[in-house]
């Protein structure tokens, strides 16, 4: 088969009943054909019936072969390894490679509902700049974009004109001796002189931590893990 119009996928993991196994199975043989073969419009839109008829004789062979070798598979979970192979208008002709592998599962981590805090303490900014040089001004909008894509409720920013009598009191204050220098939390270790973008929106990313509150987690252990793994394969 053409390797050029082969690729090697993977399904989730699911719950072991026919029905799950099947969703995930087709999900995802016929999602990816489609991602991959939409583009070709008509020429790709014949092959409906041939994909979703080819994906689900495969499906129920696999299934069916797996319930001949084990006992009751909704107590499992699975999942799919395989590489599909089509023409170039995306009819599939052919799967290899395939696994199916099957999951026990020892035990459940459940939390009913996590929530994220909408208040956060703020990130404080200052920005010392001048109005006479491009350097500050585009470092003036790197930290608006910045400010952007967190959210501007999370932040104070001020900024100080140092040719200005206020602006060169506060940067006597913290020690700024040229423009543009941002300061973070009022952080002399945290004192950039006209720092790159990267380094920017790293040093400001990072203290960026959203507090959530959740529910009570309960944590349940299958105890009949081991048992079930001794009548998983069905006696010959």
């Amino acid at each position: 088969m053409d390797k050029s119009r082969s690729l090697s996928i993977h399904t989730v993991v699911v719950r072991g009943d026919f029905e799950s196994f099947k969703a995930a199975f087709s999900r995802s043989v016929l999602g990816v054909t489609f991602k991959k073969f939409k583009r070709k419009g008509r020429d790709f839109y014949q092959h409906r019936v041939h994909n979703e008829k080819v994906t689900s004789s495969v499906c129920n062979f696999l299934y069916e072969y797996l319930m001949r070798e084990t006992q009751n598979m909704s107590s499992y979970d699975l999942r799919t390894d395989l590489t599909l192979h089509w023409n170039e208008t995306g009819k599939i002709l052919g799967l290899s490679h395939i696994k199916v592998m099957v999951f026990l599962r020892a035990a459940e981590l459940e939390v009913d509902s996590i929530e994220v805090q909408k208040k956060l303490d703020n990130i404080v900014i200052d920005l010392f700049y001048s109005d006479i040089d491009a350097a500050s001004q585009k470092l003036k909008n790197k930290i608006s974009e910045v400010i952007d894509s967190i959210g501007k409720e999370n932040f104070k920013y001020n900024e100080w004109n140092i040719l200005d009598k206020r602006g060169k009191e506060m940067a006597d204050k913290y020690g700024v001796k040229l423009a543009p220098t941002i300061i973070i939390n009022a952080d002399p270790k945290r004192m950039f002189e006209n720092p790159d973008e990267r380094t920017l929106r790293n040093e400001i990313e990072e203290l960026y931590v959203p507090e959530i509150s959740e529910s009570i987690p309960r944590f349940e252990k299958n105890e009949r893990a081991k048992t079930s793994m001794q009548y998983l394969f069905a006696i010959k």
